[in-house]
């Protein structure tokens, strides 16, 4: 599950819909509370395990974006706590490693950058 990279768009596909699938869950949930009031426990009890799947998920997916930067998964456990939401909203929008990286190959299939072999003799601008 936590292996591999993962591409912005992808990211960003994948959670909005963990989140969509989320509210609309709870939304129904919601509904199903109002009209039958005797079930709230019930109900209470899978908004929290729904609420509990889809924050592990998150977290898959905000692994393996970071695994696509060259980041080990550990970074979103000790840097969220420190710089919050900053972290969060920020590693979606960085371009990931160019060429394979030690978590898998490009998911982009780019090739990483080596300089031309005749990069001593060109001319410096």
């Amino acid at each position: 599950m936590f292996r591999g990279r993962l591409r912005r768009r992808a990211f960003w596909g994948r959670v909005a819909a963990l989140y969509t699938g989320f509210l609309l869950t709870y939304a129904g949930l919601d509904w199903w509370v109002y009209h039958q009031s005797d079930k709230k426990d019930y109900a209470m009890l899978a908004l929290v395990f729904l609420l509990v799947v889809t924050t592990a998920l998150v977290v898959v997916q905000t692994v393996k974006r970071l695994h696509d930067t060259n980041l080990i998964g550990w970074w979103w456990l000790l840097v969220v706590p420190i710089i919050g939401n900053l972290f969060g909203a920020g590693i979606p929008l960085v371009d990931g490693t160019a060429g394979p990286n030690r978590f898998g190959p490009d998911p982009k299939k780019r090739l990483a950058y080596s300089p031309p072999a005749n990069a001593e003799n060109l001319p410096i601008i």
